[in-house]
């Protein structure tokens, strides 16, 4: 409660004090998506730059998801999650299932998959720990989401994801090569798809690339810094130059 209380404190600063966003010129998304969907709404000629938000992931070998069995769901325990559609899935293909989260849906998802670990809420280092025991992610999210950081966080462990192709999270993956898109909201298409992860040189092959693909451009903290200053001196420029 205390927390809504801010966002909506902070929602009448942007409006009344910021002028949000028809006295703004400069905004930054972490997504295209976000990118798409903002744009009807920002002043003709808004700038806008994409800045993805960074994730704290050291270097590691390369986890062998190939060699794992358990798919993973993390996320709060809701309908716009989409995590009643992964407990549909991998109870239809008798797949083992952990749930990380919590939330209002707990039991009917519970109801739908009684074979599912739920494990609660995770600190940081553990949700990696059991991350790193995952043979995929699902990331089955029926919202837009603003970028979905969970699947970097898998595939900076080699962890391939299974993705809601509604989500920004798409754009975190190539489709067939690095992981897996399906129609969101269809629990035919995530079942069709997890199903072809029970292929162990496919998931190979999705697992090194994936990989391959975030180390080489890694969303650390040092990259987002730089990125945020170079918007900011951009910025700075056009107000100069305005």
């Amino acid at each position: 409660y205390p927390q809504k209380l801010w966002r909506v404190a902070r929602g009448l600063v942007q409006k009344h004090a910021a002028h949000l966003p028809s006295g703004t010129g400069d905004f930054i998304v972490a997504s295209a998506l976000t990118e798409e969907i903002l744009t009807p709404f920002l002043p003709e000629a808004a700038r806008v730059y994409r800045v993805p938000n960074p994730i704290d992931a050291p270097r590691q070998e390369r986890v062998c998801a190939e060699k794992n069995n358990t798919y993973v769901v993390v996320g709060r325990l809701s309908p716009e999650k989409g995590t009643d559609l992964a407990a549909r899935a991998a109870g239809r293909l008798g797949l083992p299932l952990e749930i990380i989260g919590d939330g209002p849906q707990a039991d009917v998802i519970r109801s739908l998959n009684p074979e599912a670990i739920f494990s609660g809420w995770l600190d940081r280092a553990a949700m990696f720990s059991r991350l790193q025991h995952a043979r995929a992610l699902l990331f089955p999210s029926r919202l837009y989401e603003t970028q979905g950081l969970v699947v970097s966080e898998a595939a900076a462990l080699g962890i391939p994801a299974i993705v809601s192709d509604r989500t920004a999270a798409r754009e975190l993956i190539v489709d067939q090569q690095s992981g897996l898109l399906f129609h969101s909201g269809d629990v035919e298409s995530l079942t069709e798809k997890l199903s072809l992860t029970e292929d162990d040189a496919r998931l190979q092959q999705l697992s090194e690339r994936a990989y391959a693909d975030y180390w080489a451009n890694p969303l650390t903290t040092d990259r987002y810094i730089d990125q945020l200053l170079g918007v900011y001196e951009q910025v700075l420029h056009h107000q100069n130059n305005g």
